[in-house]
């Protein structure tokens, strides 16, 4: 059920809170009302929230309020659009079509963080304020928020292509350039890619952060259809400290632990080798030399994407220009039925 209005003890008897009929523009009455609406409902225990990609009054909507409706629409529980993507340019449609797969590709994330509002009341998307109370900074943005602990999104709100972001303490990956850090405790003006900027959104990776995903083609970049055997792992390694993440899907909790040690080594220890896995494992710099182990054993190593795709065989392979390292590990255990869980453990030494 997507109800209209609500009022205390209503995430009880209801699923999907919907903000209502919002016209189809920048105005008051439209796409910002929504963003707003997401944070205030953060605080009434409504964790779940949903709304009109495009707005309702006034249809269709103008091509650029869409696609700014659609980026913020793809980084909340609910995705959902009364202004159908074949409306607009082939641009558009092609843009719609990767938030689209996004969306769909973090469904373990939302699964887990549904988990978490279940047993907790917490949130699915997080005002700053929320895990950041001592910060100042924080206390005033009422225009951006972050899914979990992982993911800081500050959609654009208005014609202009651009807005400042404050970013609260620690460091934060840009996910459109993971090549670009940025420090927090700081606001900074984002412009984009100025070419082409209606494309791209303040979109920044926690770092530390571990991000489960479901992923069946190349779409986002985050694996290709030969994952769909696969849980992928994405994971942003602290420079020198340690992360963790307890995946709630479908069996058992998966418990990961990323330990970084400073331009020498990367820990991934997880409790499940009932399922194959994929870890992408991000690297902000120049390795000329990697040595990688599974479970004590040195894993083979891959010169190029396709034999890593293609050979069904645990191993990995590193992208220098992207600064990723994929490996991947196949299943121990091949009767799925059996719910026998063994740790695993991957060390990365550079």
């Amino acid at each position: 059920m997507i109800p209209r209005a609500s009022w205390v003890g209503s995430p009880a008897f209801t699923n999907f809170k919907w903000p209502g009929d919002l016209s189809c523009s920048f105005a008051d009455s439209g796409l910002p009302s929504s963003v707003y609406s997401l944070l205030s409902l953060a605080f009434c225990g409504i964790p779940f929230v949903s709304t009109d990609i495009g707005g309702f009054e006034g249809r269709p909507s103008p091509e650029q309020v869409w696609v700014r409706w659609a980026q913020f629409g793809a980084m909340i529980p609910g995705m959902q659009t009364l202004n159908m993507p074949w409306w607009y340019s082939e641009k558009a449609i092609e843009h719609f079509r990767l938030l689209a797969w996004l969306h769909t590709q973090l469904t373990p994330l939302w699964m887990t963080l549904a988990r978490e509002a279940h047993n907790t009341g917490a949130p699915v998307c997080r005002p700053l304020i929320w895990d950041y109370q001592k910060d100042t900074g924080c206390w005033n943005v009422d225009d951006e928020f972050i899914i979990g602990r992982s993911l800081l999104v500050a959609p654009i709100l208005d014609a202009g292509n651009t807005r400042e972001v404050y970013f609260p303490e620690g460091r934060w990956i840009d996910f459109w350039n993971e090549k670009k850090v940025l420090t927090g405790k700081q606001t900074i003006k984002w412009t984009g890619d100025a070419k082409d900027n209606n494309w791209s959104f303040p979109l920044y990776i926690r770092e530390g952060a571990i991000i489960p995903l479901e992923v069946k083609n190349n779409v986002t970049k985050f694996g290709w259809e030969e994952s769909k055997d696969f849980v992928t792992f994405a994971i942003w390694p602290k420079i020198n400290g340690k992360s963790k993440f307890t995946l709630h899907d479908i069996g058992k909790p998966v418990e990961i632990l990323v330990n970084g040690c400073k331009k020498s080594k990367i820990h991934v220890v997880w409790n499940d080798d009932i399922n194959n896995y994929i870890f992408r494992i991000h690297i902000n710099n120049l390795i000329r030399k990697l040595d990688v182990k599974l479970n004590g054993s040195r894993l083979n190593r891959f010169n190029d994407q396709i034999s890593f795709r293609k050979n069904k065989v645990d191993g990995w392979y590193f992208n220098n220009k992207s600064g990723n390292l994929w490996i991947k590990k196949y299943s121990i255990d091949k009767d799925k039925n059996e719910q026998t869980y063994n740790e695993s453990n991957i060390i990365v030494e550079f």
